[in-house]
């Protein structure tokens, strides 16, 4: 049992930066036909509607579909129609920049985003998805192009998250790196790079790597994207040979100088402004959760995905300047590609790319530009075949919408029908989630029967970063005298250094595998008793099938207190799916004086 629970611990704990791994939702009912006029078979005609190809619109058009696949017009072809009704019709969204495992592909594809390029996932997850991406079978999910495995140094970004992957730190090493890295499947070469040996409690290797990497990958055929944060690494990117940069940045407005590099090497620009929105603390998910063209696709799951980073607040100039940078860029005409990174706090799949196109166009790009970046240009960039686009052999991938996107782009939120392979889509909510029922009084715990135990039935364990290669310690046992007279959680441990993030404490998790939440939306205070070596500890509260628990600050005094959060003050929590709570010490204890702690736990209340 506690394998398993330290198992989901690695997958959702701590990933307290911006470009993290992704949790999707984790339930999706079979595809089944949504149109009354849509056919069995996926042959049909779509007549009387206005189509964007992919690169140019044409008004009074029909749309033929055979097998699957778009089909130039004939007239003896006897299929049967169905009536546009003067509808907009777009091909299917295609994110650039992902990290897909779960249900990730379903929940896109219930958003109009019928292809995915994903730059970091698992190995199994990545072989099994690009099985199917040829077929034009029904399918409820969207197509998968992967990185699978990103390209990294010895304790840089991507090796924090508790994964075994292969790692890199001198050049001579950098051609079987690559050609390991193209045995496994990967689509494309993905390198994360900074200019800094260290940043963010992370290392990087060194620029010749980073050329080595990138001629080896050209070497074998591939393209090389490379994830950059700020201005200086962009530069030692493209001047390393990148075709691509898989983030922009907010420090600084973009030089003329690097426009001129960029320009010149014919480099593309995937910005994900959607994240960075969320790093800003910017409302711009929030209006996106609360739209009313979207919300019958938005589960509880996805609008608490939508919330933006609880532990990261950039500069409030950020995103204004990373708007101004993709202007820039794109007023040079320097290729822009819309991707979102999800699933980060902020960005989730498939609802976040309209999101991002509404951020595209804020940042100077027309409608029009804004699609192609989202459909045929990402398609020619990464050698996609014909999807993004509506012609002749195209896969049949498309969204009708019922206004004109190019007045204005949110307009694609406003899909009355989504086809994959030439098959209509289910995109209603058809997800259900088992929710505990909290006791009637509210008490979670008060430890008098000597265990550990909970009002839902699983104990408390210790919880450290060990389980993401981090060196600290814990301990948890039950004790006679705490600040109740009937028993009490002792926790001690050390705080070490080792891992970015490091954690120790106790932890609850309210079902064996993390899949049923409670339900605390109709309760205002998390209330309990706590004394121990003085100092701030967070509350780590876990939501469901998100990856970031929200860390809520409170203090210890070596004197008995009783500590009360109201709920109502932390709005970025879904209380509504709360899947465990964890009392930890973090690297705020980091200084020889503070890294060792204890202390005693009790009386765990929530009050309506």
């Amino acid at each position: 049992m506690k394998k398993v629970i330290y198992t989901l611990i690695v997958l959702v704990a701590l990933s307290a930066f911006i470009w993290a791994l992704p949790t999707p939702e984790t339930s999706q009912e079979p595809l089944t036909n949504t149109s009354q006029q849509a056919p069995i078979e996926n042959s049909f005609i779509l007549k009387n509607i206005r189509l964007f190809d992919g690169e140019r619109w044409h008004d009074n058009s029909r749309l033929i579909v055979v097998d699957g696949y778009i089909s130039a017009a004939t007239e003896d072809q006897q299929l049967p129609e169905i009536d546009g009704k003067q509808g907009y019709v777009i091909p299917g969204l295609i994110d650039a920049h992902t990290h897909a495992w779960g249900d990730a592909l379903q929940q896109a594809l219930r958003f109009g985003v019928t292809t995915e390029l994903d730059m970091f996932t698992n190995q199994t997850f990545a072989q099994e998805a690009r099985a199917s991406r040829e077929s034009v079978e029904q399918t409820n999910r969207a197509d998968f192009f992967s990185a699978g495995t990103l390209v990294t140094s010895s304790g840089g970004h991507g090796t924090e998250y508790g994964l075994d992957i292969p790692t890199i730190d001198a050049p001579e090493n950098a051609e079987q790196f690559v050609l390991d890295r193209i045995a496994e499947g990967s689509d494309y070469i993905k390198v994360v790079y900074n200019h800094k040996p260290e940043y963010f409690n992370l290392t990087s290797f060194s620029k010749d790597v980073l050329i080595a990497v990138i001629a080896a990958a050209h070497k074998h055929k591939k393209i090389a994207v490379v994830h950059i944060s700020n201005h200086q690494s962009a530069i030692d990117a493209v001047e390393a040979g990148a075709d691509g940069l898989v983030h922009t940045f907010g420090e600084q407005i973009i030089s003329e100088s690097l426009l001129t590099m960029l320009k010149d090497n014919n480099v593309f620009v995937i910005p994900t402004l959607s994240v960075i929105a969320s790093m800003s603390q910017s409302d711009h998910s929030q209006t996106l959760a609360d739209d009313p063209n979207l919300s019958d696709k938005i589960s509880p799951i996805i609008r608490s995905g939508l919330k933006p980073f609880s532990n990261i607040s950039a500069p409030a100039h950020y995103l204004q300047n990373a708007i101004q940078n993709t202007e820039k860029m794109h007023q040079q005409g320097i290729p822009i590609l819309a991707g979102t990174d999800a699933t980060n706090p902020g960005a989730s799949h498939g609802v976040s790319m309209h999101g991002e196109l509404e951020l595209l166009v804020q940042s100077g790009l027309s409608p029009t530009k804004a699609l192609q970046a989202a459909g045929s240009l990402t398609s020619k960039v990464f050698s996609l075949g014909s999807r993004g686009q509506l012609m002749q052999g195209s896969k049949a991938d498309f969204i009708l919408l019922a206004d004109d996107p190019r007045k204005d782009i949110r307009n694609t939120r406003k899909m009355s029908t989504i086809w994959k392979n030439g098959y209509p889509v289910q995109t209603d909510i058809s997800t259900t989630v088992n929710s505990l029922t909290l006791p009637a009084d509210g008490l979670i715990a008060d430890f008098s029967d000597n265990t550990l135990n909970s009002a839902f039935e699983q104990n408390f364990i210790a919880t450290t970063d060990q389980m993401m290669q981090g060196q600290s310690t814990a301990e948890v046992a039950w004790i006679a005298e705490g600040c109740g007279e009937s028993g009490a959680l002792a926790v001690q441990g050390e705080i070490k250094s080792g891992f970015p993030y490091p954690w120790s404490g106790a932890f609850l998790a309210f079902s064996n595998n993390l899949t049923e939440p409670a339900d605390f939306s109709k309760h205002k205070v998390i209330e309990f008793s706590v004394s121990g070596s003085p100092g701030q500890y967070q509350l780590m509260v876990f939501i469901l099938n998100t990856m970031q628990p929200i860390q809520i600050p409170f203090e210890i005094s070596e004197q008995c207190s009783t500590v009360r959060i109201d709920m109502g003050t932390h709005s970025q929590v879904a209380w509504d799916s709360v899947t465990g709570l964890a009392w930890v010490a973090d690297r705020n204890r980091l200084p020889a004086e503070l890294a060792s702690f204890e202390f005693s736990l009790d009386n765990i209340m929530i009050h309506p």
